[in-house]
């Protein structure tokens, strides 16, 4: 295996509804602290020395936090998050066409490609490692910290979340959406972002 792959996990994400964004272990240890401490997402993240990937992913994370708006998320945070559903979304569409195609007969991805099954494997390990990163994007999407601050109910707020998560996949996910049509879609997000400064 080469020295670039991330897991030995290499099951293809499910996208069947509920499924795209599951739970895991990961998810779960957020969630518990979430609910015993009464703390955000980010406090929690920081709490349990969960890095974001970059200084501006943990920047928009506070925004949601430091809102005097009551529950709300700006542009630019939602923005971000956007760009993070679509893209794994991307990642999740090539995986399963380099699957796809590499299950026909002499293709031309065994042709290119010295070890292809193991190139497949990355990307699938790839799409689900973003995969799995899109709750907490779905919670901008949402403002659900917020929201449950502020005293929405919390059941309201995780069903809108939910329903937030089913029309990104009805209408963006995988099969549903070519790339530049999500690329327009994020476009647009950070455009708003950009006029709100």
């Amino acid at each position: 295996m080469s020295e670039y792959a991330h897991s030995t996990d290499h099951r293809e994400p499910e996208t069947k509804d509920g499924m795209l964004f599951d739970d895991t272990t990961f998810d779960a240890a957020l969630d518990q602290i979430v609910d015993t401490q009464g703390i955000s997402y980010h406090d929690a993240r920081r709490k349990l020395g969960i890095p974001y990937e970059t200084q501006e992913d943990e920047h928009l994370a506070t925004v949601e936090q430091d809102s005097p708006d009551g529950a709300s998320v700006s542009l630019a945070a939602r923005a971000l998050a956007l760009s993070n559903i679509m893209g794994s979304f991307n990642q999740l569409n090539k995986t399963m066409g380099a699957r796809k195609v590499s299950q026909q007969a002499n293709n031309e991805f065994h042709a290119r490609y010295q070890n292809p099954d193991e190139i497949i494997d990355r990307m699938g390990s790839k799409a689900s490692t973003m995969l799995h990163r899109n709750k907490a994007d779905l919670n901008v999407l949402n403002a659900t910290d917020a929201m449950v601050r502020e005293g929405f109910d919390d059941e309201d707020v995780l069903r809108s979340r939910d329903d937030i998560k089913k029309d990104l996949i009805n209408v963006f996910g995988p099969g549903k959406a070519y790339a530049p049509d999500r690329k327009k879609v994020v476009r647009r997000a950070t455009k708003a972002a950009r006029a709100d400064k």
